[in-house]
């Protein structure tokens, strides 16, 4: 990159210069249009533009599907721009929730890769890379506010925190908040299906 140039600058000659035709088109065939050269020129630095890049393609994967979702692959957690992103869409809730669970042990996998090689007092590693569980309680409590099916329950706590828990830890953590009464059933019972209508109480 020219010392003398901004990312803007420099991005925008690339773009326009320094790539062949057929390379573009193909960028704007994978992307569904060229709609991509706005944002991606406009961006302040490399990692937001990537980030625009993948916001913008999710917008256009959400015109054709019900379930969109996206997940960075990193070499380490706190690396600022990732190796690259995986952006997946599907018609059915199903393939979300099996992605999802796929995503989530790929979180814990790297979380114990990048542990402290020495135990320490408390945890040191980001909640981005090590979820909190009070932030999962929190936020079943809170989209749980209007009676639902356990099971849509658990794909809104899904859709909202994609890749950072696996169904079996959030309907562990439903059973838990039932138990301690901040939550319940229509039928009053403790053990419940998907089926079973709950909210928070």
């Amino acid at each position: 990159m020219s010392l003398g140039k901004n990312f803007k600058d420099q991005i925008e000659d690339d773009i326009m210069v320094g790539e062949s035709a057929s390379t573009i088109a193909t960028v704007n065939e994978s992307l569904g249009g060229d709609w991509w050269r706005e944002p991606f020129c406009a961006a302040q630095s490399f990692p937001m533009a990537c980030e625009l890049l993948t916001q913008g393609y999710i917008k256009k994967l959400r015109e054709r599907f019900a379930e969109v979702c996206s997940h960075e692959i990193k070499e380490r957690h706190a690396h600022a721009v990732p190796k690259y992103v995986l952006v997946f869409g599907s018609r059915h809730p199903d393939a979300l929730e099996l992605m999802n669970d796929a995503m989530a042990q790929s979180l814990e996998l790297q979380a114990r890769t990048e542990a402290p090689s020495q135990p320490t007092l408390f945890e040191t590693r980001s909640t981005t890379l090590v979820p909190d569980q009070s932030d999962l309680d929190s936020s079943i409590l809170l989209l749980g506010k209007n009676e639902q099916s356990r099971g849509d329950l658990i794909m809104s706590v899904i859709r909202n925190h994609f890749g950072m828990y696996t169904r079996p830890t959030i309907r562990s953590r439903i059973k838990t908040l039932l138990t301690l009464r901040k939550m319940k059933s229509r039928s009053g019972k403790l053990r419940i299906n998907d089926d079973e209508m709950i909210k928070t109480i």
